[in-house]
């Protein structure tokens, strides 16, 4: 029932603002054990199952076991409202959906026909346990699926980047190339000797071999 005096709105409110906070807190530190749960128990499969494996488990396939047992929580959750509250299979898978997505209409509400709230303990329990255990699943399933766009997105920011190294290095080498190809094509020309050298040279004593050379043919 809802609360219908003033004080009692107001410790609804302040009871689900500290509440809905802790809650979540919990549920999200269960659901990163139940991962690590799964990433040991699927390894030690793999290592089983597989020759020579490791036993690594990757981020797909834990996302993959994840959905698995949100998929059993919640089917299996409806078989057992279905039996206990006389539903409709369809009307318990509804109402297992709605319930832990933490979404809540009221309008199928467990525990409240034939005073099974009061008669049924057991019945009383067991859905406590199953709605605590089942947020738990649903939560772990959630974060191992944002982690998994998380990473999708790192990867892809950094292939970009890679990708962008890649066509810098390619543009360098392509003006190397270019560089060479035209050095090839066109050497560049020989060193010429400094003005000084030159400039000696010019005054330096012929030898008289070639004086006498010279001689002979001016006389020629």
């Amino acid at each position: 029932a809802a609360p219908q005096t003033v004080p009692g709105k107001m410790f609804c409110m302040a009871y689900a603002f500290l509440g809905i906070p802790l809650s979540l807190t919990v549920y999200q530190a269960v659901g990163e054990r139940l991962n690590t749960f799964m990433a040991f128990w699927l390894g030690a499969v793999k290592r089983r199952l597989v020759q020579k494996s490791e036993g690594r488990v990757t981020q797909t396939e834990l996302v993959m076991a994840g959905w698995t047992a949100c998929s059993i929580v919640l089917f299996g959750g409806a078989g057992i409202f279905s039996h206990f509250e006389r539903w409709d299979y369809f009307d318990s898978l509804y109402y297992c959906y709605i319930t832990l997505t933490t979404i809540g209409f009221g309008d199928y509400v467990a525990l409240q026909s034939k005073g099974a709230l009061q008669r049924e303990p057991k019945y009383v329990f067991l859905s406590i346990l199953y709605i605590m255990i089942a947020l738990c699943v649903v939560a772990s399933s959630i974060n191992l699926l944002v982690l998994r766009f998380l990473t999708m997105n790192t990867m892809e920011e950094k292939t970009s980047a890679d990708m962008e190294r890649i066509r810098h290095f390619e543009h360098e080498l392509n003006r190397a190339a270019t560089r060479n190809s035209v050095h090839h094509n066109n050497p560049p020309p020989p060193p010429q000797p400094p003005v000084e050298d030159l400039a000696a040279a010019a005054a330096a004593p012929v030898p008289a071999n070639h004086v006498n050379h010279a001689n002979h043919v001016s006389e020629l």
